[in-house]
This record gives C-alpha cells, sequence and structure tokens, in this order.
C-alpha cells in the first residue's frame, strides 16, 4: 500500500478530494505540496501537505525522492505542463523506491509541449487537424499561438494580413494554424484513461459551455460518435499512461472534427468525468496500489452538466 502525493496543488480541491474518497476504503492518505502551500486551498484540504521547490529547479527531483520516501508515496500524480519532462525522465529512478510518477514516456510528452509534434502525433493515429502555414504562405483567416504555449497565451486570431504584426513575426516559437471557426464548430475536451499497458479503458467527452481563464467552468458530458473514434483509433498507444486530456473542434452540421491538443495530465474540467461515473482516480489506485486490472468502460452519464463556482477554504492563524 502506500499514499498518494498531488504535486502542484493549488486550486485542485476536487482533484484532492476524490483521490481521497477514493483511498478511504484502503485506510491510505492523499498528501499535497505546493511552493507555498499556506496559500493553497488543495494543500488545506489534503491529509498533510509539504513545501517543494518550483519542479524546474535543480534540487526539485532529489526534494520530491525524499519527500516520497519518508511519506511512504506510492503514486505521484502531476497537475501542470512543466512538471511532466521532469518526471518522466525519471520514472524508473523513483520506481526502484518503490514510488509510481504517473506520467506518459518522454517521447509522448514531448510531442504534447510541440504542438506542431502533436499534430503530426494526431496524423499518425489518422486523425484529423488543422493545417499549419509557413509564414509566408498564410492562408487567411488564420490562427497563430506558441508551439509550446497553454492556457491561450500568445494566441490570436489573424483576419488579414495586416494583423500579421512585426511582434508577432519576431516570435520564433509562434506557428500559424488553420482558423476553425467556433461559429461553425462546438469545442469538446475529451478524458481518456490509459492503463499501465497504455490501453485505452475510458473516453468522455465534454463539450465546453463556458471558459475563464483558460479553464472551463461550464461543460456538459456528452455521448457522441467521438468517443467510438477515439475507442478506434487510440486502442493502444505505447508511452500513454493514465489521465490525458485531448481538445477537438466538432463542426456542428457535418461532424467533422479536428484534432488540436493533447495533455498527458488530469485536465481542470476532470471532476465532471468523474461525477459522470469515469472514476479515474479509483482506477488509479485498483492499478497503481491495489495491483489490479482495469475494465473497458463506456457507462458513464450522458448530458450531466457541470457549472462551476467559486468557493473558500478558512484558515485560523
Amino acid at each position: 500500500m502506500g499514499n498518494i502525493l498531488i504535486l502542484s496543488a493549488g486550486r485542485r480541491v476536487s482533484l484532492v478530494r476524490g483521490f481521497q474518497s477514493s483511498v478511504s476504503a484502503i485506510g491510505e492518505r492523499v498528501i499535497a505540496a505546493d511552493m507555498y502551500p499556506e496559500l493553497s486551498a488543495a494543500c488545506q484540504v489534503a491529509d498533510a501537505h509539504f513545501v517543494l521547490p518550483h519542479c524546474l529547479d535543480s534540487v526539485f527531483p532529489q526534494e520530491l525522492k525524499k519527500l516520497c520516501q519518508a511519506q511512504e508515496v506510492a503514486v505521484v500524480i502531476p497537475t501542470i505542463d512543466t512538471e511532466l519532462a521532469v518526471l518522466s525522465s525519471r520514472i524508473n529512478d523513483f520506481q526502484s523506491i518503490g514510488t509510481t510518477l504517473l506520467v506518459s514516456d518522454p517521447e509522448i510528452i514531448s510531442q504534447c509541449r510541440d504542438k506542431r509534434q502533436t499534430a503530426d502525433f494526431f496524423s499518425h493515429y489518422g486523425l484529423n487537424v488543422p493545417a499549419i502555414y509557413a509564414e509566408n504562405e498564410i492562408e487567411f483567416p488564420a490562427f497563430v499561438k506558441p508551439y509550446d504555449g497553454s492556457r491561450g497565451v500568445g494566441a490570436h486570431l489573424l483576419s488579414s494580413a495586416t494583423d500579421l504584426t512585426s511582434s508577432i513575426r519576431k516570435n520564433a516559437k509562434n506557428m500559424y494554424c488553420q482558423y476553425i471557426d467556433h461559429a461553425e464548430h462546438t469545442e469538446f475536451t475529451c478524458d481518456l484513461y490509459f492503463d499501465k499497458n497504455s490501453c485505452l479503458k475510458c473516453v468522455l467527452p465534454r463539450q465546453r459551455l463556458e471558459v475563464r481563464d483558460g479553464e472551463v467552468s461550464k461543460a456538459k458530458a456528452v455521448k457522441n460518435e467521438i468517443v467510438e473514434e477515439l475507442f478506434g483509433q487510440f486502442k493502444r498507444v505505447p508511452g500513454l499512461r493514465g489521465c490525458v486530456n485531448i481538445q477537438l473542434m466538432r463542426h456542428n452540421e457535418t461532424h467533422q472534427k479536428w484534432y488540436i491538443e493533447m495533455n498527458p495530465r488530469f485536465g481542470g474540467g476532470y471532476p465532471l468525468t468523474k461525477l459522470a461515473g469515469a472514476d479515474f482516480q479509483t482506477w488509479i489506485v485498483k492499478e497503481y496500489i491495489g495491483n489490479l486490472e482495469v475494465a473497458e468502460f463506456r457507462d458513464w452519464q450522458h448530458g450531466l452538466t457541470m457549472l462551476r463556482y467559486d468557493a473558500e477554504v478558512l484558515v485560523n492563524a
């Protein structure tokens, strides 16, 4: 047995509480870490919390390892993109102390961090992607974004060539993409669960209804053809493990899909997936603590809608 550690816990109260529910029957703890745990709501509701340096700090790996050994951590759950490469390169090292870093292989992480490689990944598995243009061959309207960006930072619509400013041109990280009109398409974010053998066990598409600060605030669980398409194309993807988050646009009439982004970690909208019945957290406990197999799961609740709101965690001085 062993405890679960959630990194960069921040505001992920639902994620902490979901794991607490999943481990309650076996008597294990859910602990959290953050650079400033005293200011993290999720750290305050965890069974214990700890300070860790920034994941890109040179001492982060050794400090994390010390914490895992001292707190008998069985599984480490990353929550932000910058942690993934750092952890992925150390999977075997932590396995030697009995700790699973629940992260995909380095090659997969690299493909997800570079959106140009993400497009190649989707194409390899037979999924449709928006065109990527060379700077001198852009077809307007187009969309520009940093190839390693997140949360929509630095993304812009280019209606015509006059929108292509010198500052946009100077950014070597910018990539120019075919524009997918939101008026004609609906955005979906899909949560996929891959077991420890990289076999796909669940697909749950969430229709994005509203986004706040790059994270979904209103969404609906929808059973449509996306489920079967992803089960068909992603039956087994070597190197993928745990929760994987995929974003796509679906045409409102033709249902043609454009796959845009993949994040191999828990996304901010995961609580809806769990509440709809696809309990990835319990499956993680079964696989990585109980050493049990996870069955393919499709019996989640269609149409369940999540409307998020702000809540408070109060801490006495």
